[in-house]
């Protein structure tokens, strides 16, 4: 049995709402608010990309929302970089507008955020974690079927935090028009 629980969020569960909520504890376990935990690093950066879609999820899933972002980052006239999410992808560059890479660790995915003015991503807690610490404007693109980062993208989209589209129908012009800061 526990007798504390450490909730990665602030005491009014700003990012998390109900899926931190605590009221099914028993009266007798200590709640403590961690605040928002990041790996990442702030950093002053001056701005190379105007997109950043940074991957990642499990498979197929990652793969299709990989092969919907490039057809359409690549049409852009947008400088954009795509991280793959995968160490074992191959680098290739599709244009001059869009940079692939296969995988970013800590520092590099801290770099690449900094120097981005919007962020196409999955809303997966440790990835609004990291967009809290960070800042920037985001457009979350929930993984099909995990009904978690479902609900955390529409309600980031309530608060007027970041953007929420569906996978296989994400319109990146809309979302640029339209950009929040997170």
């Amino acid at each position: 049995e526990f007798s504390r629980i450490w909730i990665v969020d602030d005491a009014n569960r700003a990012l998390s709402g109900s899926l931190s909520d605590p009221k099914w504890l028993s009266a007798d376990i200590e709640i403590s608010y961690l605040g928002a935990q990041s790996s990442l690093d702030k950093m002053a950066c001056d701005n190379k990309y105007e997109i950043a879609a940074i991957l990642s999820g499990p498979e197929p899933q990652r793969t299709f929302l990989e092969e919907e972002l490039c057809k359409k980052l690549a049409r852009l006239n947008l400088k954009s970089i795509l991280v793959q999410g995968s160490k074992s992808a191959e680098q290739i560059i599709s244009n001059d507008n869009l940079e692939i890479i296969p995988f970013a660790d800590a520092p590099l995915l801290s770099k690449i955020i900094c120097s981005s003015e919007m962020m196409i991503c999955r809303s997966g807690y440790s990835t609004i974690m990291d967009l809290a610490k960070l800042g920037g404007n985001a457009l979350f693109v929930p993984t099909p079927g995990q009904t978690e980062q479902i609900y955390l993208a529409k309600r980031l989209q309530y608060q007027k935090l970041a953007q929420y589209q569906k996978q296989g129908k994400i319109d990146i012009e809309h979302a640029w028009s339209q950009k929040i800061d997170f």
